[in-house]
């Protein structure tokens, strides 16, 4: 880990690599103390976090960060037709057998916040580190959810009006500075897709940076 972390070299040097999601060294440092994590961190550990859920018995997919750039067209608005195909990437091809969905939100290059869709009890929460609101990313996936059905199933999506949208809980876990946002839901989605209750704090940032790190080195889950 510290290799990864510290070692001088080119900052586009390719240092590790999880299918075909590549982190470069410069996006590797990022998970040295006091940095704002990048896509390219993020992305590879939830690759990571994708081939662990693989294994378990409630199908499980997480988005990449750009999926919410993508059906946003770039801040222009929402845009189906970005995304049209998508779904096809998750696993058995078919959105709708999910049990839970979750989408990492890379807010203006400075805020990273989580949507996460619990398919069988029809809900849609938001979670952020900074307990700001996410109603527009919360309002854009229940459109997508939408969008995809009548797309995927040629029907319009049974009972939308019962669908539950929940912005971020009060009692979500806090970051007490301005960088560890991308580690939060790093973690958030670690622990949601395993059904686990969000029991940690800032104090714990520090050793979940170096988690992080060890399984984008390794390319795999570390227990």
């Amino acid at each position: 880990v510290q290799t990864g972390l510290y070692e001088q070299g080119g900052k586009d040097d390719i240092i590790a690599s999880v299918d075909t999601q590549t982190v470069q060294r410069e996006s590797m440092q990022t998970l040295c103390p006091e940095v704002w994590l990048n896509d390219e961190v993020i992305n590879a550990y939830r690759e990571i976090l994708n081939h662990r859920n693989a294994d378990l018995s409630s199908p499980i997919h997480i988005f990449s960060s750009f999926f919410m750039t993508k059906i946003l067209d770039d801040g222009r608005g929402y845009n189906y037709d970005n995304v049209r195909g998508w779904h096809r990437k998750v696993p058995g091809g078919d959105l709708f057998n999910l049990d839970m969905i979750l989408f990492p939100v890379n807010i203006g290059g400075f805020h990273w916040g989580l949507v996460v869709v619990y398919m069988k009890e029809r809900r849609i929460m938001y979670y952020d580190s900074m307990h700001r609101s996410g109603q527009q990313y919360l309002e854009t996936i229940k459109r997508y959810i939408e969008d995809a059905h009548l797309a995927v199933k040629r029907t319009a999506l049974n009972n939308a009006n019962e669908w539950k949208i929940v912005d971020c809980m009060g009692d979500t876990p806090a970051q007490e500075n301005g960088y560890d946002c991308g580690v939060f839901i790093c973690i958030f989605c670690d622990m949601i897709s395993l059904d686990l209750p969000l029991v940690f704090s800032q104090e714990h940032l520090s050793r979940c940076r170096e988690k992080i790190a060890l399984a984008i080195m390794n390319g795999k889950y570390n227990t």
